[in-house]
């Protein structure tokens, strides 16, 4: 018997949920209960999630969802420099 715990907690993920679109790139933001976030791609693909969020304000979701693209290309750059220094350091 289900005693409405399952509404519950839908009841609460949507008071709780807030979720943002960018119109230019498709990314969609969604954070959700008390620290989970989740990016999605305009195929609606979740290509991200953490559930320790430092983002708890709409403004600073729409923020990391416009700047998302960036954020990858940072963690691209970031990963590419790492393994090319293990690899330097793996040759010496």
């Amino acid at each position: 018997m289900d005693c409405g715990n399952n509404l519950f907690i839908k009841q609460m993920n949507d008071i709780i949920k807030k979720e943002y679109i960018n119109p230019e790139t498709g990314y969609k933001g969604v954070m959700y209960g008390k620290s989970s976030l989740s990016v999605f791609d305009k195929n609606g693909k979740e290509v991200m999630h953490t559930g320790s969020r430092n983002i708890n304000t709409y403004n600073e979701l729409v923020r990391f969802v416009d700047t998302f693209d960036e954020f990858l290309k940072i963690l691209a750059i970031t990963t590419f420099k790492e393994n090319t220094e293990r690899e330097n350091n793996d040759n010496d």
